[in-house]
């Protein structure tokens, strides 16, 4: 993809045409151009089981209702700013300092254990998407869309 980024139209069921899905950083609009590993990961998993819905002949879930509740996903983030500072982001929370590269490290050492199929890695992942929609849906709520 060279030159202005290049974007790939989607329904909100993450449908391109009848019996094709896209997800991850070229679908646009349901994911609002937020290009982070936390909406791609989340959208790779509506358009899995989409795929599986087509085949059966059920309905589709949408993006993001059918993942979060909400119409929109949390805001995640970690920057790195060197070896011992960055800042870790949770929709308006901000929070700076040394406590970036730790949680970083933890993020990628258990995602790799997640990808590699350990069960541990499953159990840490599963719980740790489950708590973010549910802070997001209830204590730190993501700021309002601007219509």
């Amino acid at each position: 993809l060279q030159g202005s980024p290049k974007r790939v139209a989607v329904s909100d069921s993450l449908q391109m045409t009848d019996n094709q899905f896209c997800c991850g950083d070229v679908a646009f609009p349901p994911t609002e151009a937020n290009q982070q590993a936390f909406h791609a990961e989340m959208q790779g998993k509506l358009a899995a089981r989409n795929v599986l819905r087509l085949a059966q002949g059920q309905t589709l879930l949408k993006y993001p209702y059918d993942m979060t509740e909400t119409d929109q996903m949390p805001l995640v983030y970690v920057l790195s700013l060197g070896r011992y500072n960055g800042v870790v982001g949770f929709n308006e929370l901000v929070v700076p300092g040394p406590i970036a590269p730790i949680v970083k490290f933890i993020i990628e050492y258990t995602k790799v254990l997640h990808m590699e199929g350990k069960v541990v890695g499953k159990l840490i992942w599963a719980i740790g998407d489950a708590v973010v929609v549910s802070l997001s849906r209830t204590i730190i709520q993501p700021k309002p869309k601007k219509q």
